[in-house]
């Protein structure tokens, strides 16, 4: 089972990992949220979700991660 197929059969969203990250923020675990980050930005996504997700890493202080989100065609 990949993670992705583990998020979906405990009932979490294909975007789940941008919720946990947000819960580290919270919890001031910076390390532990880029993680999170690092792997679901190296994910394929359809390209209205990458500009999602560039905004979304580039709000929370990860700006570094655009560069390596993966959109598909």
């Amino acid at each position: 089972i990949s993670e992705e197929e583990g998020r979906i059969a405990v009932g979490m969203h294909p975007a789940a990992p941008l919720d946990i990250a947000d819960v580290y923020l919270a919890l001031g675990k910076h390390i532990e949220a880029r993680k999170i980050l690092t792997r679901y930005v190296a994910e394929d996504h359809a390209p209205g979700h990458s500009a999602y997700v560039a905004k979304f890493v580039e709000d929370r202080g990860f700006p570094d991660l655009i560069a390596r989100l993966r959109s598909t065609n």
